[in-house]
């Protein structure tokens, strides 16, 4: 790929699923396939990334404001985007000596049609969205786009939560 493409500089791992399962509701085969998706995935191209990548370069995670939840409606889901956070740091360490570095973007309530669809099965869920909406592609897009530059070049093995405040406690209501 190298010789075709000339490197790879920066990869941005963008992929979850959710089974949507109470932990009562939860089977072992819907926990394994959240756990592939969202975290043994992100593993398995970290790894082959940090062989191949350039010095200096960048990987992103994609992970969830529900990585900090604590409500247990989606223990698959909210646990395997919290184990993100945790490799996110292991891979940062392990890109330490070529000086590739790994960071994480959290995004809360998001108009995605995953998030739509956790909207139409919870309709409280948008009375805390904060500023009246859920953020956009776009807006994660651009944090993304940052992270993988070399305009922040010093940041690593940190988590961007992108929630429009919902963590810190600004919420409608």
């Amino acid at each position: 790929m190298s010789k075709t493409v000339g490197g790879l500089d920066g990869l941005a791992l963008n992929v979850g699923i959710s089974s949507g399962l109470s932990l009562r509701k939860m089977t072992v085969e819907a926990w394994d396939r959240d756990y592939a998706v969202s975290v043994r995935s992100h593993m398995l191209f970290a790894q082959k990334a940090l062989e191949m990548m350039s010095p200096g370069g960048a990987i992103i995670l994609m992970s969830s404001m529900a990585s900090q939840r604590g409500n247990g409606r989606n223990p698959g889901y909210e646990s395997s985007k919290a184990a993100q956070i945790a490799l996110s740091r292991a891979i940062a360490r392990a890109g330490e000596e070529k000086g590739v570095r790994c960071n994480v973007i959290a995004p809360g309530f998001m108009d995605t049609p995953m998030g739509r669809d956790a909207s139409r099965r919870r309709a409280d869920r948008a009375l805390t969205v904060p500023f009246g909406r859920q953020g956009t592609g776009w807006e994660v897009a651009y944090a993304a786009l940052f992270l993988i530059s070399n305009e922040s070049s010093y940041i690593n093995a940190h988590t961007l939560f992108m929630d429009g405040g919902h963590l810190g406690g600004i919420v409608r209501g």
